[in-house]
């Protein structure tokens, strides 16, 4: 009898099609206050040595839902309040976000504006790389218009985070990005402050998974692995070995993502699937080579037709040449002619 194990589908479903609900259901998975405290926690290492439920109460102290002394747990039966995530750009188009919320420091008084998003789409890296500054640029953009945000005399701005989660990708990693600054003089007081400001104003994460992430031991490949490429009784054990309450919030999201999307393969499906993946990673690794060679094609075209160029511009000078020589020495012929007689 064939034995059966039960894995992710991260082969399979890179493999197949991609499902057009599968990005949905991540979403909803993020929104739950927990789960988004948990990927906090487990991603920002400023919120590592607080609990789950302190982290949320952080996020929604600001948003008008304090806990209840008489029930201080009641809050974490929720999802994240979104902060109205649609925010209007300049050129009148609109941009919704999927986690963007205010959330207190741990320690001080200072706010921040946290953006999370899951992305199960495969994009190519120039149309990502676009997506994520726009949307870093709007974050800070909006909060003119938003009430913890910045005032008109740009008083205010608050420090922004942002995390993408790309739980289908081949590769496996993590992408830190912050503003680097330089001064080119011995810096006083001012420019410190120039620079320190700056430079924490932006912390931005990507997390690539692919089913390499049991492997890793990355605390945060390890912890959006669980929770984004797993079933849903692995993800479960996790989130509350990790101190989350579940609640019919938890109930609901984790339904609607790992019931959906994750099912059992037995040996033989899984192999099939891992060697799938292999070839489309070999696949899009000849294309890239195809695409270098045909960029090396195209540049030798052009020296080619240029010499042709060149080669026609010498013959076209050459013919002009000779037929000026050839109407000199036919008059040259006519007045011998004319001699002679």
């Amino acid at each position: 009898m064939e034995e059966t194990i039960e894995i992710t589908t991260h082969a399979y479903d890179t493999a197949i099609a991609e499902d057009p609900y599968r990005d949905e259901n991540a979403k909803e998975l993020l929104q739950d206050i927990q789960i988004f405290a948990l990927v906090l926690k487990k991603t920002f290492s400023e919120y590592r040595p607080f609990s789950i439920q302190e982290i949320a109460s952080r996020i929604q102290y600001f948003k008008g839902v304090c806990p209840d002394p008489a029930d201080p747990e009641a809050f974490l039966d929720k999802s994240v309040d979104l902060s109205n995530p649609e925010v209007i750009t300049p050129d009148g188009t609109k941009t919704i976000y999927d986690n963007l919320v205010v959330i207190q420091d741990m320690v001080t008084d200072q706010l921040y504006f946290v953006h999370m998003e899951v992305n199960s789409k495969t994009l190519p890296p120039e149309i990502f790389v676009n997506r994520d500054l726009s949307y870093l640029a709007r974050e800070i953009y909006r909060q003119r218009s938003d009430p913890y945000g910045m005032k008109k005399n740009y008083v205010g701005l608050k420090a922004v985070k942002s995390l993408w989660i790309l739980p289908i990708s081949s590769r496996l990693g993590i992408l830190k990005k912050r503003f680097v600054t330089e001064y080119i003089r011995e810096e006083d007081d001012c420019i410190s402050t120039v620079r320190s400001r700056s430079e924490m104003m932006i912390d931005s994460r990507i997390v690539f998974l692919n089913e390499g992430w049991h492997n890793s031991g990355d605390g945060t490949i390890q912890a959006l692995g669980h929770l984004f490429d797993s079933d849903r009784k692995k993800a479960i054990d996790f989130m509350e070995r990790e101190g989350v309450k579940m609640t019919r919030t938890i109930e609901a999201a984790t339904e609607n993502y790992y019931d959906h999307h994750f099912r059992t393969l037995n040996r033989r499906d899984r192999k099939a699937a891992l060697e799938a993946q292999k070839q489309i990673r070999e696949y899009e690794k000849q294309n890239r080579e195809y695409e270098k060679q045909n960029k090396e094609y195209a540049q030798q075209n052009k020296e080619y037709q240029q010499i042709l160029a060149r080669k026609d511009t010498e013959l076209s000078e050459t013919r002009t040449r000779l037929y000026a020589m050839e109407k000199a020495l036919a008059a040259a012929l006519a007045r011998l002619a004319e001699y002679e007689k």
